[in-house]
């Protein structure tokens, strides 16, 4: 990029015949070439780092400064005009007619504002004109105050379609649309008073009928008393500047795709990539002309297999953007974790023609998640410590080889930390969970933390015992994971504690079941005792009513 300071760059401007004056978006004269100097009277120490408007008369300050302030929000080449005069101001303070074309630049110290002026001082206005159907492709036009075409230039016969034979002794009113006949009439109103027009956007009509955007800068003509006698009017048609405006912002749009840091994609509906930026590239290795045509379904890890397909065929359906995490494979078959963003991309119909994806790799995020789990483990571990129980925290390599070992972890399995160093971790697995062991690994090597996993391990006396397992991955700088560490919990406490638990539990159930028993027992005795009671009742009233008969009706009894 270019910047001030450089020598070639301020050598090919100090070359150019016009006084070129450079400033910056404040107004702010960054540089002058000789020419400049000798035009308004200056030395270039004088104007450097001053306000171009010690350049203007004070009468023209506020306009030229407004001017100024428009171009910057809309930076695009203004050539030379030479319709309507501009005004310098000398050093000595006297004023002369000039004009200038306008360029737009960006440096390493910002943008830049690049004006050539020249000196308009000993022309005639005829000779203004002429010099302005040389230097510009606009169509000047002059007509009398009453708005009929005195002058037509080649440019507005290119730009309206009408032959000079044709408009000549014509009313301008036939160049502009019905609904913008009073407008030209106040136009021209402003011209009969003496005011020009500059810059003025507004749109004009073609002989074919079609109207079209324009810029006008309309200004009035004097005769030699001063009085005015006509208008001239420079007409810019801004079909162009817009059609140039719209592949501007569709490049701006895409150098912002090409400079951004996301990795941002394109696909079809089914997936085959039609685009991919430099950001994608770094992120995973391939080239644009390696991917371009290519399935996504190339970057997909084989454990996940028609997981892409997925979810596009949930954009498909939904119309809709999807946020996903998922794992990307790189062109040196390495995995990167990612969190993406899917979205359809429409026509002017709402039909769904691609798939726009902008992935984000969370590989530091991640790495800090773990970060945070990591902690969390050694916090709860340091609370079991307070609390009177000691965990072992040990370290192991991807192919399970322990690195660490800490006292929690003599005191656990037996073994000092001389002695494990360097050995495998399956020394401390039952037999029939060595394949436990080494899945608990591979699947830490993923990436992937394992919270609180019960399970059995052995001492070195050769005894069993239950244990809680927290193992998390260890990961580098590049957030490569490098290794596993684990924290490992002894239950056997907690076991005897709820073996006891439960046995108090079934004490209490069976006092309950005795308890139960012993009062159905004394309720079955009450009701044999009342039973007992009846029949003796009975036989009482059996004897009363023997005894209250005959005697001789006893045999009979009998």
């Amino acid at each position: 990029m270019l910047r001030l300071g450089d020598a070639n760059f301020e050598s090919s401007l100090e070359a150019m015949d016009a006084a070129v004056v450079v400033c910056d978006p404040a107004g702010v004269i960054r540089f002058v070439n000789r020419h400049a100097e000798s035009l308004f009277g200056y030395r270039r120490d004088d104007m450097v780092g001053q306000r171009i408007e010690m350049l203007v008369p004070e009468s023209r300050r506020e306009v030229d400064t407004a001017l100024r302030a428009g171009y910057f929000a809309d930076p695009f080449l203004r050539p030379l005009e030479l319709g309507p005069e501009r005004t310098g101001r000398h050093r000595d303070g006297t004023e002369f007619p000039v004009d200038f074309s306008v360029s737009h630049i960006e440096t390493e110290d910002g943008p830049l504002a690049i004006a050539a002026v020249r000196d308009l001082t000993g022309l005639k206005r005829p000779d203004i004109q002429a010099a302005g159907v040389e230097y510009s492709d606009d169509a000047t036009i002059d007509a009398t105050i009453e708005g009929i075409v005195t002058s037509w230039n080649a440019a507005a016969e290119q730009l309206f379609g009408y032959s000079s034979e044709e408009i000549i002794g014509r009313s301008v009113m036939l160049l502009g649309p019905e609904d913008r006949v009073g407008e030209m009439a106040a136009i021209l109103g402003k011209i009969s008073a003496g005011l020009t027009t500059e810059h003025y956007k507004s749109r004009r009509l073609r002989k074919d009928g079609t109207t079209f955007p324009v810029s006008l800068t309309i200004s009035p003509v004097r005769d030699s008393h001063g009085v005015v006698v006509g208008a001239s009017a420079i007409v810019r048609d801004l079909s162009h500047r817009r059609k140039v405006w719209g592949r501007r912002r569709e490049d701006r749009a895409s150098a912002l795709v090409e400079s951004i840091g996301e990795a941002i994609t394109s696909s079809t509906p089914e997936g085959i990539i039609t685009s991919w930026n430099p950001a994608a590239e770094r992120l995973l290795g391939y080239t644009s002309e390696e991917m371009i045509g290519t399935s996504a379904s190339l970057l997909t890890p084989p454990d996940r297999a028609g997981e892409m397909d997925q979810i596009l065929a949930k954009v498909r359906s939904s119309h809709s953007p999807r946020e996903v995490e998922s794992m990307l494979v790189r062109k040196d078959g390495t995995l990167v974790p990612v969190a993406m963003t899917l979205a359809p991309i429409l026509d002017a119909d709402g039909t769904i023609v691609g798939v726009s994806s902008i992935a984000l790799d969370v590989t530091l995020r991640r790495k800090a998640e773990q970060g945070l789990h990591q902690l969390a483990a050694l916090l709860e571990s340091a609370n079991a410590a307070i609390s009177g129980e000691t965990d072992a925290i040990v370290g192991v390599t991807l192919e399970g080889i322990i690195t660490s070992w800490n006292p929690g972890a003599e005191k656990m399995f037996g073994y000092s930390s001389e002695e494990m160093i360097g050995k495998s971790i399956q020394i401390l697995s039952p037999k029939n969970r060595l394949d436990e062991a080494a899945a608990i690994v591979a699947k830490a090597s993923e990436g992937q933390a394992i919270e609180r996993y019960e399970s059995v391990r052995v001492r070195r006396d050769g005894t069993t015992f239950p244990v809680s397992l927290t193992i998390s991955p260890i990961l580098d700088a590049d957030g490569a994971v490098i290794g596993v560490y684990g924290i490992v919990r002894d239950l056997t406490g907690q076991r005897r504690d709820q073996r006891e638990i439960a046995d108090w539990r079934d004490k209490a159930f069976k006092w309950m079941e005795d308890l139960e028993q012993s009062q159905r027992l004394s309720v079955m005795r009450d009701f044999e005792r009342e039973l007992k009671v009846i029949d003796l009742q009975q036989e009482v009233e059996r004897l009363r009513r023997l005894a209250a008969q005959d005697p001789r009706d006893l045999g009979d009894e009998r």
